[in-house]
């Protein structure tokens, strides 16, 4: 199982993401740019969080994420991480992975089941 880890090196002005292996090596995550050419950041929600969600989900699963999925990622986890850094285990990943396809499944069925429309409660 993989670690990641995040924290801030003041000196530099900089944020370190590493992803610790099982065999026990480290290396940087490899940022994957797209929303952020200047770097990965958390704590809030911006294009920095969104590039280090879609860097993250991406080691985990092997290929770019979808969209929706990583910035519902950032959401969830990226945007309220603490300001000084943050662990995640790639369990926990791999389960909010899984409940939010299960969600996403569900969705899709109920709207299947109503011949294509989607139904919105008035609350």
């Amino acid at each position: 199982m993989r670690t990641f880890t995040a924290h801030r090196n003041e000196d530099m002005g900089s944020v370190m993401v590493h992803v610790f292996y099982p065999n026990g090596q480290s290396l940087p995550l490899t940022h994957r740019v797209h929303h952020s050419p200047t770097g990965m950041e958390w704590g809030y929600s911006g294009s920095g969080p969104a590039d280090l969600a879609r860097s993250i989900l991406w080691e985990v699963i092997g290929e770019e994420p979808e969209p929706a999925l990583y910035q519902k990622f950032k959401h969830d986890f990226v945007s309220v991480a603490p300001y000084e850094g943050f662990i995640l285990q790639e369990d926990e990943i791999e389960r909010w992975i899984e409940t939010e396809i299960a969600s996403w499944l569900d969705g899709l069925e109920r709207f299947e089941n109503h011949g294509g429309m989607y139904l919105e409660s008035k609350t």
